[in-house]
């Protein structure tokens, strides 16, 4: 089950084009909504994280972020849309931050 999200995750595939040797595409989409829905996929991410902090010798729960932005191009209208006089780049600006071991 794991996998087949992961699959998804990783491909960008639809959902009914998941290969024959995972589960049924809609056993698999409905895990992974309830998982989603009742939190069990951020628990997962937050343990695995404080883990890795741990092995790498920080504490568990980050105490410094870094902040970062990224302009993207996009051919979308909108109020969201953008220029980018620097990079010269018409589209969206996405911000992302993270501790200081890169993960989210």
């Amino acid at each position: 089950m794991i996998d087949a999200i992961l699959y998804v995750s990783r491909t960008g595939c639809q959902w009914r084009q998941l290969p024959h040797d995972f589960p049924n595409w809609k056993t698999v989409y409905n895990n992974f909504w309830t998982w989603r829905n009742v939190g069990t996929r951020q628990r997962i991410h937050n343990t695995l994280r404080e883990k890795v902090r741990k092995s790498e010798g920080k504490k568990p729960a980050p105490t410094a972020a870094i902040i970062n932005s990224q302009s993207i191009r996009s051919a979308e209208g909108g109020e969201e849309r953008s220029y980018a006089a620097g990079k010269k780049i018409t589209g969206r600006k996405r911000h992302l931050a993270v501790d200081t071991l890169g993960m989210g």
